[in-house]
């Protein structure tokens, strides 16, 4: 759990404008600055004078075009539009309750329209091309009227007034920074469909009853854990209110997060079982918005608390009278600290330091197997499924027991082996994996026709083909020591046939190769499934280390160099909810620029990064918005999966920091000093067919 809220971000007030007239504005004459940009110096981020066409257009020979509506300083246009947008809300309102009460093929034609977040205009095409009284009624609501005289709220999105959350729970007495019922249901929807039967820290019909009950004596809910579920439900929500600081992305869930934070203050470290429940969730959070340097200082933390829980309930838990909802609880916080423990070690390339839980998983029992809970995307309008979801969990609880022993293979017990004793080892625990996704009902294998699309079942097979490419990946020789010709080779056991650990690392590589190649069908069918906004859990992780194995020099052709540009897209939109992926995002590209900058003679090495590519990931990278000073949201030690085996040392927030430093040209590109080929890996250039 953090040990202070995240960095406060910078303020409207700490970028004020400077109004002083500068030295080089003193032989000009003092006007206004422009009311409003043109859209190329919006988009370049440059001030505009306001010209028509103005001087930074005439200068670059662009197009210069303006946005009137969105002159703010131009107030009767603000009213006006404040006006229309207040009268098409309630034609909305009214629109809506027509359809409510009406029981026409047509309403239910109009109402799929609607679901499916349709555009003002494309609704107002279906209504022409079916005329009658429903449609009169509704063109007439939807057409401009003076509004009421009533207090200003806030514009409504299709999406939202067909919102239906599945879980209705109360703000009070949980939380103090809303009293908003449907907002606080709509956070709770939204983080036991998304993130709830992975990272799994709780009983949900336990915690919905007490929650629901407002019972704040309840062993099951409390004001901190509630707060802790809000934080994380804002990363899986696009409800405007999900920003502590309206309109800015990158204040996502801190208005939960913090309000966790003083609760747990409050708390003073007790290791309950709401208390750490909450605490395990808020591990997470810190590192989703850039913070793991937190999270995993709090890890430490975590694994003195789980101990002393346990005592309070040993005698209880021994003698039996313990209650079953009370032990079942008991055993999902083991199982749910096992797994985090087990998630940060893989994305911080650490060998496991705590024993594997002694206990069956809570779900194991035959009673689970079959039950069937009712599902769907939410906050997405799609049709409600069943899913054995607690069987399901059960599966991840597999999965763990053997993620530990590829682990301390990868990160601990491939340094003391030969090239040909890595390739069994890595056999038997490749074995052991698919072992275990074979093991599922067909309908849950990503490969079988019939494979059913769901958060939980996209991320178990993102889990199989992550796992599997770090223990292959770990495996292969980084380009320094290829270049050296120590593949294969270590101090302890000596030096290996050349030959046959040449073949070794080629079958490695092309395991590596058919493993990526796996990972882009999925997030490719996840990102069709639940895209461009929602993403599962395992998507950013996943993509970024197949997109990193990619650029560490394996991009050997246009196939690979097409999945990477892919992965990099839904990077990118991972990136709006997760301010984490953003950053390593912006890292991955500034790697493959530093890559195409090591070329020698204008040789791309095999397997090297061409201009081509560059081109295309800058165009892709423009979207993440990256503004001035985000690189002072991180306090990251995210490492460049790149690099690392050459570089451990390399960090997320170093990376960024550094990047800040260089100057932008008049594009918004950064312009680069001479790089030093000598310090980076595979510095010397090869050519490329």
């Amino acid at each position: 759990m953090p040990s202070a809220p995240p960095d406060a971000l910078p303020s409207s007030s700490q970028n004020k404008i400077d109004l002083d007239v500068s030295p080089a504005d003193a032989g000009r004459d003092n006007k206004k600055n422009a009311s409003t940009a043109c859209q190329a110096c919006k988009v370049s981020k440059r001030k505009c004078d306001g010209g028509q066409p103005c001087s930074k257009c005439l200068a670059t020979n662009k197009i210069c075009n303006y946005d009137p509506s969105q002159d703010g300083r131009r107030k009767q246009s603000r009213k006006r539009r404040l006006d229309e947008l207040e009268a098409r809300s309630q034609a909305l309102d009214k629109l809506l309750a027509s359809l409510k009460n009406s029981s026409s093929s047509d309403a239910a034609q109009l109402l799929q329209l609607i679901k499916g977040d349709a555009s003002l205009e494309e609704i107002l095409q279906f209504l022409d091309s079916h005329p009658g009284r429903l449609a009169d009624e509704a063109r007439a609501t939807l057409s401009p009227s003076p509004p009421l005289h009533r207090p200003p709220r806030r514009m409504l999105s299709l999406t939202e007034l067909t919102d239906n959350p599945p879980y209705k729970v109360p703000a009070a007495p949980w939380t103090t920074v809303t009293e908003d019922d449907f907002f606080v249901s709509h956070l709770v929807s939204a983080y036991l469909s998304w993130y709830h039967w992975y990272y799994h820290n709780f009983d949900e019909q336990l915690f919905l009853d007490a929650m629901t009950a407002g019972d704040l004596g309840s062993k099951y809910c409390s004001p901190f854990l509630v707060n802790a579920v809000l934080g994380m439900g804002c990363m899986f929500s696009d409800h405007p209110s999900v920003y502590a600081t309206p309109g800015d992305p990158s204040s996502r869930c801190l208005h939960f997060y913090n309000e966790a934070y003083r609760l747990w203050m409050l708390e003073d470290g007790k290791p309950t079982l709401t208390n750490i429940q909450g605490f395990t969730i808020m591990i997470m959070t810190a590192a989703f918005i850039g913070k793991d340097m937190v999270s995993t200082m709090s890890l430490k933390q975590l694994e003195a608390m789980i101990p002393q829980l346990l005592r309070r309930h040993h005698t209880s838990m021994q003698d039996q009278t313990i209650s079953e909802d009370l032990r079942r609880s008991l055993v999902i916080v083991q199982w749910a600290a096992h797994i985090y423990w087990t998630s940060f070690g893989t994305g911080f390339l650490t060998p496991p330091s705590n024993p594997k839980p002694s206990i069956d998983g809570p779900y194991a029992a035959e009673v689970w197997r079959h039950r069937l809970t009712h599902w769907s995307p939410y906050p997405l309008q799609r049709e409600t499924i069943q899913l054995p979801l607690h069987a399901l969990y059960h599966h991840v609880c597999e999965l763990f027991l053997i993620v530990p022993d590829a682990q301390a293979l990868a990160y601990a017990g491939f340094k003391t082996m030969n090239a040909a004793e890595k390739l069994d080892a890595a056999r038997q625990v490749d074995g052991r994996f698919m072992e275990w996704y074979q093991s599922l009902a067909p309908r849950f294998q990503f490969d079988d026709p019939t494979f059913l699309v769901a958060p939980t079942t996209i991320d178990m097979a993102l889990s199989l083909y992550h796992f599997r490419l770090m223990v292959w990946n770990w495996m292969v020789p980084s380009e320094k020591e290829a270049a050296e010709g120590n593949a294969g080779t270590n101090e302890e056991s000596g030096t290996g046939d050349h030959d046959e650990a040449d073949e070794i690392i080629r079958e490695a590589k092309d395991m590596c190769l058919q493993i990526v190649s796996d990972t882009t069908r999925v997030l490719v069918a996840a990102d069709a499934a639940f895209g461009p906004i929602f993403n599962t859990l395992l998507t950013a992780q996943t993509g970024i280390v197949a997109a990193s194995f990619l650029l560490a020099g394996n991009l050997t052709s246009t196939d690979e160099e097409d999945m990477l540009l892919q992965i990099m897209r839904i990077l990118v939109r991972c990136s709006r909810q997760r301010n984490l992926v953003k950053g390593v995002t912006r890292m991955l590209l500034k790697t493959a620029e530093d890559r195409f900058a090591a070329n020698k003679d204008g040789q791309v090495s095999p397997g090297g990064v061409s201009e081509d590519v560059v081109e295309q990931l800058t165009e892709i990278v423009r979207d993440l918005a990256w503004e001035e000073r985000d690189h002072l949201t991180f306090s990251s030690r995210y490492p460049n999966h790149v690099v690392v085996k050459a570089n451990p040392d390399v960090e997320l927030s170093q990376v960024l920091e550094d990047l800040a430093k260089l100057g932008l040209d008049e594009e918004g590109r950064p312009v680069r000093p001479r790089v030093d080929r000598g310090q980076l890996e595979g510095g010397k250039g090869k050519g490329k067919a």
